[in-house]
């Protein structure tokens, strides 16, 4: 089933052109999905990893007025 301006279609109504493009389509929009999703996860990364960098500064200067 696919809808254009509000018109519902079955697959035997379309074109082999319009199939191919209702295809592409949608692999275009999992991928869409697959990329915002792999943003989420090095965006995550990013935080923990810069976090960890200023931290391990915090820890240092710690350290270092113990001495």
């Amino acid at each position: 089933m696919l809808t254009i301006d509000g018109v519902e279609y079955t697959e035997d109504q379309l074109s082999p052109e319009q199939k191919y493009l209702a295809a592409l389509i949608r692999d275009v929009e999992t991928q869409l999905e697959q990329l915002r999703f792999k943003a989420d996860q090095l965006n995550a990364s990013h935080s923990a990893l810069s976090s960890t960098l200023v931290n391990s500064f915090n820890e240092e200067e710690d350290s270092q007025d113990d001495d």
